[in-house]
């Protein structure tokens, strides 16, 4: 049996940017947890998934690190739900379901893809000091209008708002952050350091030490983790519409797509997938 690979580069509208992601197309039911994980380190990206498609409106959806499973993710989400449609495996309005729970993704009228996280959680918050210290700059480069915070929509992140000149300039140490980072109730593995850039753009990063990635050049969870912040930690009630740039700094520009308060809805994360090749693998379990 061979099964079918197609690695996608999502949250980008451009071939060889945004972040890339490998997805593994309905490979046999029940191989074994490590078997998954070595595809995973063979990929060697940020994220690899494997789907099992139900039928057009539903997927099952496992996704690997190259250190660890994940409950939930963002880009392999978004990047799944395209490359299934992509070959006609799937259709808008989608449902895929992760450990996390059930989330809905939907191709709006200009073909890009958007996705409703799962409920979020407003956790601990860090200390000034902490936070500069793992990001490798000055106390007063943190923003105290929306202190450093855990938050966790699918996936736990520590979000750090910095001065938009600090952005480009963190000088991360991930010794300093895994170790603030495991002292954090929950699973939190990546700092999500961001800030206002302009009229309704924000400028981020993020680092994920714990997940065996120290840079990420597109991070959906976190976005919508940002959010959910945004709504529930500072109060934004009206419909506000965001674009997030990152991946910069890593020569991987990526354009996310943050709606707060839209049609009912308290978030949503949208990007374009660009579809990079397509392969199929043998001895997938053997």
């Amino acid at each position: 049996m061979t099964v079918p690979l197609m690695q996608v580069d999502v949250f980008t509208a451009e071939l060889l940017g945004g972040n890339p992601l490998a997805v593994f197309v309905n490979p046999p039911e029940g191989v074994a947890t490590a078997r998954l994980q070595a595809w995973a380190r063979e990929m060697n990206l940020s994220e690899t998934t494997f789907v099992w498609v139900d039928d057009a409106h539903h997927y099952r959806s496992r996704i690997f690190t190259p250190a660890h499973e994940l409950p939930f993710a963002g880009h392999p989400t978004l990047g799944a739900v395209a490359a299934l449609a992509a070959k006609g495996l799937v259709e808008s309005p989608v449902t895929q379901t992760t450990a996390a729970g059930a989330v809905e993704c939907t191709r709006d009228a200009d073909g890009m893809w958007w996705m409703t996280p799962p409920p979020g959680r407003l956790g601990a918050s860090v200390g000034v000091p902490t936070a500069a210290d793992a990001l490798g700059i000055a106390p007063d480069s943190v923003r105290d209008a929306h202190p450093p915070r855990v938050v966790a929509a699918g996936l736990g992140h520590l979000l750090v708002n910095v001065e938009p000149s600090a952005v480009s300039r963190l000088l991360p140490s991930f010794a300093q952050m895994q170790t603030v980072l495991a002292g954090l109730e929950g699973s939190v593995g990546g700092l999500y350091a961001w800030a206002f850039s302009g009229a309704g753009t924000i400028h981020a990063r993020m680092f994920a030490p714990g997940h065996g990635v120290n840079e990420d050049a597109a991070t959906g969870s976190a976005a919508a983790d940002l959010g959910w912040y945004l709504v529930y930690g500072a109060g934004v009630t009206d419909p506000s519409r965001f674009l997030i740039r990152q991946g910069l700094e890593m020569g991987r520009p990526s354009e996310l797509h943050l709606r707060l308060n839209v049609d009912g809805v308290p978030v949503a994360v949208g990007g374009r997938v660009v579809p990079v090749f397509e392969a199929r693998v043998s001895h997938f379990a053997s």
